[in-house]
């Protein structure tokens, strides 16, 4: 049996218009992210530091 996978697609920057852009954040639960959760998840808490960073992105964008 022979399964073909697609090709992955190129990145290409994306360039938004703070005047029309809203940035949510959704579902960012200590239960996921810290060790003491009850519904712990170790791979959302290396999601932390990008979310960190687009929102300092968004926050100075809209000043």
């Amino acid at each position: 049996m022979e399964v073909r996978v697609p090709p992955i697609p190129e990145e290409k920057e994306v360039v938004l218009d703070p005047r029309k852009t809203a940035l949510l954040v959704v579902d960012m639960q200590n239960d996921f992210v810290r060790k003491e959760g009850k519904l712990y998840v170790p791979e959302a808490e290396k999601t932390i530091p990008a979310i960190r960073e687009l929102l300092r992105k968004a926050r100075e964008s809209s000043a």
